[in-house]
């Protein structure tokens, strides 16, 4: 996807790595949503965003695509 397009989708866009679903690259609209600045929320994994304290779900995407490799 082209970054410029990616960058200012207003859809939550997110990049993960499969085998371990680390952040690559998060947009605008998914740091808005999920409240972290890009550079905090491409130092978690994708399963803290959808899975909350108390084990609650956060907000889930409709659609995740995954890289294999950074």
């Amino acid at each position: 996807m082209n970054n410029e397009i990616f960058d200012q989708s207003s859809l939550i866009l997110i990049k993960v790595l499969r085998k371990d679903a680390r952040i690559l690259d998060a947009n605008d609209a998914a740091c808005a949503f999920y409240g972290y600045p890009r550079l905090e929320l491409k130092q978690k994994s994708f399963n803290d965003l959808i899975v909350g304290q108390g084990g609650r779900e956060q907000g889930l995407p409709r659609q995740v695509n995954a890289l294999d490799a950074a």
